[in-house]
């Protein structure tokens, strides 16, 4: 299965310099390397309610954002990448790290994630439940166990 995961914002977004964010999938124990994504501001930007902030795939900087209007940007799209086939027990993990100083409860309020397939893209809201930190800046969001709890989305 292909899949691309976007960062989204939720509520507008003021970042100050440096601000960066990194994404990171794992499949099983497996690490998706194809999948690192990182997204560094290098300028105070202003990002309006659901824009995208980073995204899977690929290496950006804030001179390669898209505008969303005359006066908002967001980060471009993901580039969907393979993820090897899971075991019933396995679990779809995303590794998220930041330079933002946030709590498990300030992410699932004020973020969410955009999944996308080569067929659809499906919006998930973040669960604390499901989030781990694992450091400052640092967390790791059970996929798996938000998309039981969506009814998977991405099932055809």
């Amino acid at each position: 299965m292909q899949l691309g995961i976007e960062f989204v914002t939720l509520t507008p977004l003021a970042l100050k310099v440096p601000a960066w964010f990194e994404l990171l999938l794992s499949a099983g124990q497996q690490v998706v390397p194809e999948s690192f994504g990182k997204d560094e501001y290098m300028y105070p930007v202003h990002l309006p309610a659901h824009a995208r902030i980073t995204a899977t795939g690929r290496k950006c900087l804030f001179l390669n954002h898209q505008k969303v209007s005359a006066t908002a940007y967001q980060a471009g799209p993901s580039e969907p990448v393979e993820l090897p086939p899971l075991e019933p027990a396995a679990h779809l993990m995303l590794f998220i790290a930041t330079s933002l100083s946030l709590t498990p409860r300030e992410l699932a309020r004020a973020f969410g994630l955009n999944l996308v397939t080569p067929a659809k893209e499906h919006r998930i809201a973040l669960k604390e439940e499901a989030i781990e930190p694992s450091g400052n800046g640092k967390f790791v969001i059970n996929l798996s166990a938000l998309l039981q709890s969506t009814a998977s989305p991405l099932s055809a």
